[in-house]
């Protein structure tokens, strides 16, 4: 996925990887209001609906992987970062800019309907009843068919679909966290992929260079063999969500990580806090195990931790 410089710092001004659509949150009227970044998969339209809050979109800026968009480009089950304003009452609200990230884009590997899983550049993403198929349908999925998808990641590293597509584009792109790098070897893994990233080029990389955890886009000009990828680009993307001090969050996803009795991950990298005073719905803090579906929402510290005024776990499916 070449980039023409089109890159909002951190995916702020983004985005993994199921879409909860169950989880649109009827508390998000009691919640966030004034200048607001919210990520959810785009759950209806009118404009845009993205965590149970209607967005008007006529006048952002959209960008989808990458590349300058058109509102009417947005479709459901998009994983959407939106960054503008919400009314008091957390219902509707006016977004400056929309940012879609795709998690995988490139060919099939191989297909379970049963199971509902597909893998393709060596993840392995799982979709359910709420995964939305566009132009593509699980069924007629072949190894060698070329798609898109959007969601979450969860806990073991698989993408949780919310979408699955045509590729927008004839590439291959893959979004994950760094594991066992490997400077010497110039290798790193994506859960099951190695990715040999000697010849590549490396964009955004934080001072101290490419390291275990961080969020990086590896693209490439050939599939896997054997679960070996040749990088032509590894771009440091740092986080799904993230925001300065004092701004307003909420977040959708699966727990990733438990981090203590009052802190965890969502979508591997966003931290959330929670206290006594935190609201919980439909569950409370023992709930919030690995891969709870939930939405978190709240304020910004300043290192950028979510500090929970509420959170709503997900309807049981």
């Amino acid at each position: 996925m070449m980039r023409n410089g089109w890159r909002l710092v951190a995916l702020v001004a983004m985005v993994v990887a199921v879409a909860m659509a169950a989880c649109s949150s009827s508390s998000t009227g009691g919640g966030i209001g004034g200048t607001s970044r919210v990520l959810g998969a785009i759950s209806a339209f009118g404009s845009i609906v993205v965590n149970g809050v209607t967005f008007d979109v006529d006048q952002a800026s959209v960008t989808i992987d990458g590349e300058p968009s058109a509102p009417a480009d947005l479709q459901l089950g998009m994983v959407a970062a939106v960054s503008g304003t919400i009314d008091a009452g957390g219902r509707t609200g006016v977004a400056e800019t929309v940012v879609v990230e795709l998690l995988v884009q490139g060919p099939v590997q191989s297909v379970d309907p049963a199971s509902g899983t597909i893998r393709a550049l060596s993840q392995s993403i799982l979709s359910d009843a709420t995964t939305v198929f566009d132009g593509v349908s699980l069924p007629d999925l072949a190894p060698g068919d070329a798609i898109a998808v959007s969601g979450f990641f969860d806990a073991e590293g698989r993408i949780r679909a919310s979408r699955v597509s045509p590729p927008i584009e004839d590439e291959i792109a893959l979004i994950g966290t760094i594991q066992d790098l490997d400077l010497g070897a110039s290798t790193f893994r994506l859960n099951a992929l190695v990715v040999r990233f000697g010849s590549a080029l490396i964009k955004n990389a934080p001072p101290g260079g490419l390291a275990d955890g961080l969020l990086v886009e590896v693209d490439a000009d050939d599939p896997p063999e054997d679960d070996v990828m040749d990088a032509i680009e590894v771009d440091a993307i740092g986080s799904f969500l993230s925001g300065d001090e004092g701004d307003l969050l909420e977040v959708e996803g699966f727990v990733t990580e438990v981090l203590g009795a009052n802190e965890f991950v969502v979508n591997a990298t966003q931290r959330v806090r929670f206290d006594d005073a935190t609201i919980f719905v439909r569950g409370s803090a023992a709930d919030v195990v690995l891969n709870a579906r939930l939405e978190a929402e709240g304020t910004a510290d300043a290192n950028g931790v979510l500090q929970a005024t509420e959170i709503e776990l997900a309807p049981d499916d």
